[in-house]
């Protein structure tokens, strides 16, 4: 009995885990939209962080707008991106254009931008990771569930958000797009079949009608 009584003591006491305090960086998020206004460019190398990768309301939908301002192949700047926002009737709701412009004046380069962007991936998939948990958590109480489907549930949301790349650049669909369209419409105005890099040998060139990047095309023959 007494050992039993020792187990149940050393049994760790469960905690709140609802009240589990949650990764936030905003003063990143805010660098990170700063640095897009003084360098349009720059989102280049971070296409991979989504709007929903914000935990603040207000920099997520001043990112939105940037966003929007890209897309039209617009300037983007503080006075642009106010522009945006009054257009869409959300510059009050995020401060205004005095927290527009002090977001972009306080930031010198776009240099981080990368790091910055991966932390607010990062954080997002923790946060997302930790509600889908507590979700997981709520669902197995209830006693008319079934584990399987609790359990796969569960482990659907991980495997989603361990597909989220954090730190690299994934293409927005966007500019995929726009380079299929490019290449589309580069390959229609040449007068023959090829669409790729030509080689040099015109029966190579008709059997794989150019190559094409990242093609990797193994030659071999007998002497």
């Amino acid at each position: 009995m007494s050992r039993e009584m020792n187990k149940e003591e050393e049994r760790p006491q469960i905690k709140d885990y609802n009240n589990l305090p949650k990764p936030v960086a905003i003063d990143v998020e805010r660098a990170f939209i700063g640095a897009l206004m003084i360098d349009r460019d720059a989102h280049k190398k971070v296409g991979f962080v989504l709007p929903e990768m914000f935990y603040n309301d207000h920099n997520r939908i001043i990112y939105e707008a940037e966003l929007s301002l890209i897309e039209e192949d617009k300037p983007v700047d503080c006075l642009t991106v106010a522009h945006k926002l009054a257009s869409r009737n959300k510059l009050e709701e995020v401060g205004g254009a005095g927290y527009v412009s002090e977001i972009s004046s306080k930031v010198a380069s776009s240099t981080y931008i990368e790091y910055h962007g991966s932390i607010i991936a990062q954080y997002y998939v923790i946060r997302e990771a930790i509600d889908n948990l507590l979700r997981t958590a709520g669902n197995a109480t209830e006693l008319n569930k079934d584990v399987s489907d609790i359990l796969e549930e569960c482990q659907e949301t991980l495997d989603y958000l361990g597909r989220i790349n954090v730190d690299d650049g994934v293409q927005h669909i966007n500019d995929v797009l726009k380079n299929v369209y490019h290449n589309i419409m580069e390959a229609s105005a040449r007068k023959n079949d090829i669409v790729g890099l030509t080689s040099g040998y015109p029966l190579l060139d008709k059997s794989t009608m150019g190559w094409q990047s990242k093609d990797f095309i193994p030659i071999g023959g007998r002497p």
